[in-house]
């Protein structure tokens, strides 16, 4: 029956003709002004725990020809879109991983040590602001106290 109807170009008789329901549907104002840009916006700002953010395309367009390693790229984009995993958001995905820093296995790895606050980055962070403020004391705090994840502005402000 079935290799009958495909050859002869008959048409099922349980079948349902959808073309007015689909015309309707497409020449509808919802239809019409839908952007799927917005409507996935909305959605990811629904579903997400934490505001998605982005960086203006001005600024988008200044970071991409930055001169900066691939490696510090990713780390830059993963930290804007809060997508920088530590260990203790790994083990979500792979019961297997200690959430203990890697380095210094003293604490738990948090975004904020394993960017600060662990022994091993701390003292290459010493080195880096003793290179640009010789003559000023810095401890952990100071860098944790720069508000980098509370908007998205003041993650990349040396991009003018």
């Amino acid at each position: 029956m079935t290799w009958n109807l495909i050859l002869n170009d008959y048409s099922d008789p349980g079948s349902i003709d959808d073309f007015p329901f689909v015309s309707w549907l497409t020449q509808s104002v919802d239809w019409i002004s839908f952007h799927p840009q917005d409507y996935r916006q909305t959605q990811s700002n629904t579903l997400l725990t934490y505001p998605l953010c982005t960086l203006p395309p001005p600024k988008w367009k200044q970071f991409w020809p930055l001169k900066i390693i691939h490696e510090t790229r990713t780390i830059c984009f993963r930290f804007i879109y809060n997508k920088l995993h530590c260990n203790v958001s790994v083990p979500r995905f792979n019961s297997t991983v200690s959430a203990a820093c890697s380095l210094c296995h003293d604490t738990l790895e948090d975004v904020n040590h394993l960017l600060i606050t662990c022994s091993f980055k701390w003292s290459v962070w010493q080195g880096v602001l003793s290179r640009f403020a010789p003559y000023l004391e810095f401890r952990p705090e100071d860098i944790e106290s720069i508000p980098l994840n509370k908007t998205c502005d003041l993650k990349f402000n040396f991009i003018k």
